[in-house]
């Protein structure tokens, strides 16, 4: 009869050991609105512009422009997104939009876009896949846009929503990208969601809040609205 194998111990090293950041190395993806390498929420209320938010994010990154024409982007890099509520050509049209008003070319971006028909974050085979594809395109910024379309569970219950956000950090800390969720807030929500997140990273949260005028339909006038008059709030 075989002896028991001896468990193997975890890494241990001492703080001196510790990996050190390169001295040219910001904190901060996009300058006062978002860290490097955060898992965070960019949430609001419905037509609060959460979308819009999340995708001049994306071009500010992929560029190197400011974004909302305030917030300098140190390390450009490329961005992974994926949409799951927006079809391809609205998702296209606004991209678009955003683009013209950097005065970019849209092809010029490196923004690629997941176009699978569903991505679910509760899924092994899922999760599998989206590192998978993190590790082939090395994004700076990944978008996952809505969370509430990415996964079956209750977000009320606690223990489930902090698996799934355990699983992004788990991503995240594998990879090196910065995590973007968007999410509709509701009463009670964001607190609780931004605490499972990292209450180290307290910019990974954004907060977006509806503007009171009418804006209309035409993109153009959108894009003014969320460079303007949007503003994005740290939720404290």
């Amino acid at each position: 009869m075989s002896a028991p194998l001896t468990p193997a111990p975890f890494p241990v090293v001492r703080p001196c050991d510790l990996r050190a950041s390169a001295a040219s190395t910001t904190p901060w993806l996009i300058d006062q609105l978002w860290t490097a390498q955060a898992v965070g929420i960019i949430g609001g209320t419905p037509k609060s512009y959460k979308t819009w938010v999340a995708l001049e994010m994306a071009v500010a990154v992929a560029s190197g422009s400011a974004c909302l024409a305030t917030f300098a982007v140190p390390s450009p890099g490329p961005v992974l997104l994926y949409a799951a509520e927006d079809s391809e050509a609205a998702l296209r049209l606004r991209l678009e939009s955003l683009a013209q008003h950097h005065r970019l070319d849209l092809a010029s971006l490196d923004i690629r876009v997941i176009t699978t028909d569903s991505l679910r974050l509760d899924r092994t085979t899922d999760q599998e896949r989206l590192a998978a594809t993190l590790i082939v395109h090395r994004p700076a910024l990944l978008i996952l846009d809505p969370l509430v379309r990415l996964h079956a569970i209750d977000e009320n219950a606690a223990g489930e929503i902090a698996a799934l956000l355990g699983y992004l950090r788990l991503l995240q800390r594998k990879t090196g990208v910065a995590i973007a969720l968007v999410h509709l807030s509701r009463v009670g929500n964001m607190s609780e969601l931004r605490t499972l997140i990292d209450e180290r990273s307290p910019r990974s949260v954004l907060h977006t809040l509806p503007w009171r005028g009418r804006p209309g339909g035409n993109p153009s006038k959108q894009l003014r609205i969320l460079s303007g008059l949007q503003r994005c709030e740290e939720l404290e």
